[in-house]
């Protein structure tokens, strides 16, 4: 997986696409949110329904793992003690019991 596109709101502040088609948003390079789109990120933006957020963390090496490792959500402290939870790999929900 690969970056695709970065939009930058401000110079402080920027949305990535991935190449999978996931985007976060970078503020300040101290927390990050993530979402299935770049779509949901800019109505996110727009609407600031945080409904929209698939995950987030003031965690870089966090961040890169959850990106790395779509099949898995590395808890918020990512410490070597952190739970990993199975998550949907179509629409990301770590509530979703599979999509069909």
């Amino acid at each position: 997986m690969y970056e695709v596109d970065v939009e930058y709101i401000k110079a402080n502040r920027s949305i990535h696409q991935m190449s999978n088609g996931i985007a976060y948003y970078n503020y300040e390079g101290t927390h990050f949110r993530v979402f299935r789109s770049m779509d949901d990120a800019k109505q996110w933006l727009e609407n600031d329904d945080d409904s929209l957020i698939v995950f987030e963390t003031d965690n870089e090496d966090c961040l890169d793992h959850y990106l790395l490792d779509g099949a898995k959500m590395i808890k918020s402290n990512c410490d070597e003690d952190s739970e990993i939870d199975e998550i949907c790999q179509e629409c990301w929900d770590p509530d979703c019991s599979g999509c069909n």
